[in-house]
């Protein structure tokens, strides 16, 4: 109640239409609803880059999960399953890299990235992705990636 309104502005990242995957559309997104050149990568590093999640924002709520190799990882949390449908960013190896320098300091970070068609912004440190309280399917996933957290 005693914090004064203010208003946040951010930059646009991006132009509508495009995509940094090949600049191929995403079939499951609505091209006039988001930049489409722009999609987050959630790098979940646990010493280093473990898990990729790549996701459309949130928007449409879709989340991939890929391993540092970009092989398709079946599982997610708070959202379904979903299938082997997005190809590897041009630029991931120098994400994973710079995901890395921005984890090392921690024994578990979540660094969120904006990979665009020729650069890379990043988006934030969360330690507590989800608050903590993601649920994860399969649930097994729980106890694989807790066990990574040393």
């Amino acid at each position: 109640k005693d914090i004064e309104p203010r208003i946040f502005a951010e930059e646009m990242l991006g132009v509508c239409g495009e995509s940094p995957i090949n600049q191929k559309p995403l079939p499951h997104v609505d091209a006039t609803a988001l930049s489409l050149d722009v999609l987050v990568y959630r790098f979940f590093c646990f010493d280093k880059t473990r898990y990729i999640q790549s996701s459309d924002l949130d928007i449409y709520g879709t989340r991939y999960f890929y391993n540092e190799n970009w092989q398709f990882q079946a599982f997610s949390y708070n959202h379904k399953v979903l299938s082997d449908e997005m190809p590897k960013p041009k630029m991931l190896d120098k994400a994973i890299i710079l995901a890395n320098t921005l984890s090392k300091p921690f024994t578990f970070v979540r660094v969120d990235l904006y990979i665009m068609l020729h650069n890379i912004i990043i988006g934030e440190l969360t330690f507590t992705p989800e608050g903590g309280t993601g649920i994860f399917n399969p649930t097994e996933w729980d106890r694989k990636l807790g066990d990574l957290w040393n």
